[in-house]
This record gives C-alpha cells, structure tokens and sequence, in this order.
C-alpha cells in the first residue's frame, strides 16, 4: 500500500521546505531501522554465545579434573 504524505525538510540556512513523499520512502527508512536493531541484537547473541564457549570449555576442564580425583580414590 503506498500513500502520501508532506514532510518538512530544512533547505538552504534553516527554512523549512515541504514536500511530499511515498509510503515506500517511510517502509524503507523504517526496514533499515529493523535491520539495524537486528544486526545489534546479532551483535550482542555472538558476544554472549563466545562468553558461554568459553564458561563450557571451563567447566569441561573442571570436569576433567574430577574425572581424575575420582580415579585416584578409587585406586
């Protein structure tokens, strides 16, 4: 659905001009918005997935050492 709308824009040394505009205008400022928002929630979901690689690979070390304690009790 495309409709039109004004919108003022500044031109030249702070007048305001007003000129009309397509719904599709709106639709692709506002897709770039989300795809921005998107692209910072990737961001944060990799950061957080290296913290938690590097938790597992500190709790699978610990268990290691478990692993081990138990079989020298055992023995």
């Amino acid at each position: 659905m495309i409709f039109n709308s004004k919108e003022e824009i500044i031109v030249g040394f702070g007048a305001l001009e007003t000129r009309e505009t397509h719904g599709w205008v709106w639709k692709a400022s506002r897709s770039k918005d989300m795809l921005s928002t998107l692209e910072g929630r990737v961001t944060n979901l990799e950061e957080f997935m290296s913290g938690m690689k590097e938790n597992i690979k500190i709790v699978e070390g610990r268990t290691t050492k478990l692993d081990s304690r138990k079989d020298l009790l055992k023995e």
